[in-house]
């Protein structure tokens, strides 16, 4: 045993009761400073050479809204839930932007989007190493948008 003497009064503790004390309250700590505030929401960004046609497609074709206009530099769209931003390409060269939305009416997605007379780099099809069906578009960079679901 080791005896401690504290702020004027006698504390008497094992080694391990001290230790058992000190590792709480540093797991407490540790614990504090790790918590996360939750994130809401991702909006991949789209290198863009023309503000404007992007913003025409993105719109007329694909059905976005824009949400938020900072031409030429930055446009912020969204359908549904999904958002995607568009940047004026400056850092990176348009054409190497990606992302990918997941929808719940696939087909019938696909169908709209054919109708406006979109084409696809790879058409519909099940992907069964995904266990779904999706297809792959370039805007008129040449930045893909892959759409799958069941």
């Amino acid at each position: 045993h080791i005896a401690l003497r504290s702020h004027g009064r006698n504390a008497w503790s094992s080694p391990s009761g001290i230790w058992s004390r000190l590792m709480t309250s540093l797991v407490q700590t540790f614990d504090t400073e790790l918590r996360f505030l939750p994130m809401k929401e991702i909006a991949p960004t789209m290198p863009v050479s023309d503000m404007d046609a992007a913003k025409q497609f993105y719109v007329s074709k694909l059905g976005f809204n824009v949400i938020f206009d900072r031409a030429p530099v930055f446009a912020l769209i969204q359908r549904e839930q999904v958002k995607i931003g568009l940047q004026r390409a400056s850092g990176s060269k348009p054409g190497t932007g990606n992302c990918y939305i997941w929808t719940e009416n696939i087909r019938e997605l696909y169908a709209e989007l054919r109708a406006k007379g979109l084409t696809f780099v790879d058409d519909i099809g099940l992907r069964s190493e995904y266990d779904l069906t999706d297809f792959v578009l370039h805007d008129p960079d040449g930045n893909q948008i892959g759409i799958g679901g069941k």
